[in-house]
């Protein structure tokens, strides 16, 4: 079976040829890795009726408000990151909070280490 010509990698600036995506030198690490435990609690129905009921009373992004935007909030946050602890996530607090906050936030705890 023939194969599809080789292009330069997808990295700006990177004449390496590669079959797809990017050369081995500039691949994406990844160190983060999903803690099943943690994401039990957000597969949960409780959560998700938690989560429609909470965004119904708070429809708006905290972070976006703070500056004057009325962004619809899409995710409820936990100010107070809860490390996969059952009774820290159900005890709050909490925040509504837009797709592009909510991952910056997380971003910058994951960065910390949180």
């Amino acid at each position: 079976m023939a194969r599809s010509p080789l292009r330069p990698c997808a990295y700006p600036g990177c004449p390496t040829l590669v079959e797809s995506g990017r050369c081995a030198a500039h691949k994406p690490v990844t160190t983060w890795v999903r803690d099943m435990d943690r994401q039990r609690l957000y597969n949960s129905t409780r959560w998700r009726k938690f989560r429609i009921t909470y965004l119904a009373s708070h429809p708006f992004c905290i972070e976006c408000l703070r500056v004057g935007k009325y962004t619809p909030a899409e995710h409820v946050d936990h100010i107070t990151p809860h490390r996969g602890d059952p009774v820290k996530f159900w005890q709050g607090p909490f925040q509504p909070m837009c797709a592009s906050c909510h991952s910056r936030k997380t971003l910058e705890e994951m960065r910390e280490g949180a």
